[in-house]
């Protein structure tokens, strides 16, 4: 029962590299799937917020393919929209670009850094550079 212990640690740190890896891959693979075959969405930012003490921040975004309504739970590194954080209203009406995989609307991306809100007829990017 010792040696049990004594290798604890290291058995939760391999867990935990392993978990953090197989979700690096799995965000890359999908990021990939997206790049081959999309289509351009308007999305609407849904939810804001932080987790945890370290304040890990995070949104939901959600857009429309025909009639079927897709929504998506992303992280991002850094305190993107301060004013939201403690006033949703404020950024309820923001409209990104999001692009889908053809097929998988499920699996999507969205460009934080052009707001599309108030802009009629407005014109999707070339590339999807600043996806995320």
């Amino acid at each position: 029962m010792k040696n049990v212990h004594r290798y604890l640690p290291w058995i939760l740190v391999f867990i935990a590299f392993f978990w953090l890896g197989w979700r690096y891959y799995k965000k890359e693979a999908n990021k990939k799937m997206v790049e081959e075959n999309y289509f351009f969405a308007v999305g609407k930012i849904s939810n804001y917020g932080y987790r945890g003490t370290y304040r890990n921040y995070y949104l939901t975004y959600s857009f429309k393919v025909g009639d079927e309504l897709y929504s998506k739970l992303t992280s991002i590194p850094y305190k993107l929209f301060p004013d939201c954080e403690y006033d949703f209203s404020i950024c309820s009406d923001k409209e990104f670009w999001i692009a889908y995989e053809i097929g998988n609307p499920s699996n999507s991306l969205i460009n934080l850094d052009i707001e599309i809100q108030g802009i009629e007829d407005p014109v999707p990017p070339k590339n999807l550079d600043g996806f995320r």
